[in-house]
């Protein structure tokens, strides 16, 4: 889950980026758009790991 998180996380900066440089007003949407799309994926897996963390507090 670490590799897919790490790999996100480069492909958002990377439409962002793309993004900051394009003189194209639709073909920027199209990046801000996915950079959108793989911050959500990092937000749920990032929501996945708290929960896995969550189930490993033992009750006394």
């Amino acid at each position: 889950m670490e590799a897919e998180l790490n790999y996100y996380r480069r492909r958002s900066v990377e439409e962002s980026k793309a993004a900051a440089e394009s003189p194209d007003s639709k073909v920027r949407g199209i990046h801000l758009e996915l950079e959108r799309c793989y911050d959500e994926k990092i937000s749920a897996i990032e929501a996945e790991l708290r929960r896995g963390q969550m189930r490993l507090v033992t009750t006394a």
